[in-house]
């Protein structure tokens, strides 16, 4: 199973972080498998008891009564049996544990779940998506070590600085014939994250959603649609160096424009957010770049990918023709899926 890329991916800030003030979160494959909602599953585990013993009592009280006209026997075992259905039943029937995590919504006040992080609506952790959907800031994104579901298995927990707690975003996902099979909100896009294998044996993407514009039409409210990051603003704020321009992460940190590279120290070149399979207009990527989902074509020599969906988000790589045109950063040069092109990439190939 690989992930998109060990490159950082912009750092984008978050609006209401508790008490701290802003805090910044990178889009790249900092996860681990632990996301676990101790609180509400413990408060489930708690009303399921609390539903079985009722059911319990009731029927056993009332099949002892009922005992003392056949058999003591007989009736005990009546009142076990009845007890266990009873039980089963009141659990069945008990509301389930809500979570939205990925659901539309126009405030807090629509989202709910997660115990001690419940959801909030996008607007009020990052503002900007084309599409308000609920996500979660205050998962456990772990050690990197492993992929952390996040919202009931709705979303993906990212790393937003180490140490820091994690964002969970809805997923999307797409098959091996370049199908998206789940889809983004509205006009929210979604970005390959890693890759994994069904029942069947056929590999399929799995993504996260996050912001998306490519056009001003895509916001709503007057607002504007910032290119460089995807996501909505008042106004647009200009960043001083030009796709293509040698950058380091500190680049990023200081919005002169967003920095892809191998390392925070490192040599690396500036990009913005494209949509697979655009050729004009928003999302589309000027000449000498191609639109880049960093979706694998192969692994250990094996094929995976061939396709990938239209509309899919990408950033606009480097064309190049061998690994020398992209030595000035540290990068590889070759293609991965959907691209038809050879770009310089942050991810040795496999």
């Amino acid at each position: 199973m690989r992930r998109a890329a060990t490159l950082v991916l912009p750092l984008l800030a978050l609006a209401g972080a508790p008490a701290c003030g802003a805090r910044t979160i990178g889009l790249y494959d900092s996860t681990d498998g632990g996301a676990a909602d101790v609180e509400a599953d413990a408060a489930r585990d708690g009303a399921s008891d609390s539903r079985f013993e009722t059911g319990v009592d009731a029927a056993f009280d009332s099949a002892l009564d009922s005992a003392s006209d056949t058999s003591f026997d007989e009736g005990i075992d009546t009142a076990i049996d009845t007890a266990v259905d009873t039980g089963i039943d009141a659990i069945g029937d008990g509301p389930e544990d809500p979570y939205t995590v990925g659901q539309l919504c126009t405030g807090d006040g629509d989202c709910v779940g997660g115990g001690a992080n419940p959801p909030q609506c996008s607007s009020s952790v990052v503002p900007g998506f084309p599409t308000d959907v609920c996500v979660e800031y205050g998962c456990d994104p772990g050690d990197g070590s492993a992929v952390a579901p996040c919202g009931k298995e709705t979303g993906w927990c990212l790393s937003t600085g180490v140490g820091q707690p994690g964002l969970c975003l809805p997923r999307c996902s797409f098959d091996a014939s370049g199908n998206f099979t789940a889809k983004c909100a509205g006009k929210d896009a979604c970005s390959y994250y890693l890759y994994q294998y069904d029942a069947t044996g056929r590999p399929q993407g799995l993504g996260y959603c996050y912001a998306g514009c490519t056009r001003d039409a895509d916001c709503s409210g007057g607002e504007r649609c910032q290119p460089e990051t995807g996501l909505c603003a008042p106004s647009l704020v200009t960043y001083p160096l030009a796709i293509g321009a040698t950058c380091t992460d500190a680049d990023s940190q200081a919005g002169n424009c967003i920095c892809l590279s191998t390392g925070s120290s490192a040599k690396g070149y500036c990009s913005e957010p494209c949509r697979m399979g655009t050729t004009s207009g928003g999302g589309a990527c000027p000449s000498g770049f191609t639109c880049d989902g960093f979706v694998p074509k192969t692994a250990g020599g094996a094929p995976i990918f061939s396709k990938v969906p239209t509309g899919l988000q990408g950033y606009c790589l480097k064309n190049c023709a061998a690994d020398a045109d992209c030595a000035a950063y540290g990068g590889w040069c070759y293609e991965t899926a959907g691209t038809g092109a050879k770009t310089c990439q942050f991810y040795p190939p496999t």
